[in-house]
């Protein structure tokens, strides 16, 4: 009797310890899909605020906020000085 109720006993822990470990590989599976999709997310808006960064640092937007916002306008002749950085 006790080599059968240490077989049922062994059969009952490997039982639990299999459906331990499944759902242990469910919740991975499942929370490893969920950092899947958050990436997926991330790669969307970093290829959206890249496309915002090009637009708003190209020079035709530049020069416009320049003229709005500040007020600036291109350089008249005789404005522009010219420097030398090779002299001492």
């Amino acid at each position: 009797w006790r080599r059968i109720v240490a077989l049922g006993l062994t059969v009952a822990l490997l039982s639990i310890v299999h459906v331990w470990i499944r759902v242990k590989v469910q919740d991975l599976s499942g929370r490893l899909q969920k950092t899947d999709n958050v990436l997926q997310a991330l790669d969307i808006e970093h290829g959206e605020l890249v496309d915002r960064e090009a637009r708003q640092s190209s020079p035709d937007n530049i020069a416009h906020l320049a003229r709005e916002r500040l007020g600036l306008g291109l350089a008249r002749p005789g404005q522009v000085i010219p420097v030398d950085a090779k002299k001492p």
